[in-house]
């Protein structure tokens, strides 16, 4: 098994609906994501799969969280934004991209 990542970032503001504490104001972050890639098989130069193509997919999904308000995206309109729902938004994003490729 082979695996690479890429670690990129973006910035946005967000409020924790439900939250006890001071996350429930709006407030901004700027968040690091790190996105691994695990490749069976290498092709026949040696590449299991181009950075360059994994760049480009996580830079359209970051495109549209990047200096937004998370909770006004309807992708949070039920789902607190969270990190961690943050993180299920990218993976799903990515595995539909991936699908599509």
């Amino acid at each position: 098994m082979y695996e690479i990542f890429i670690e990129t970032h973006f910035s946005a503001a967000h409020c924790l609906r439900g939250y006890d504490g001071d996350c429930a104001k709006l407030h901004g972050h700027n968040w690091i994501i790190e996105v691994h890639v695990l490749c069976k098989e290498l092709n026949s130069i040696g590449i299991g799969i181009d950075f360059k193509d994994i760049k480009k997919l996580v830079k359209n999904i970051l495109s549209k969280l990047d200096h937004s308000n998370l909770n006004e995206l309807p992708e949070f309109t039920d789902v607190n934004p969270s990190s961690e729902n943050i993180s299920v938004y990218v993976y799903k994003q990515l595995e539909t991209s991936a699908l599509a490729t």
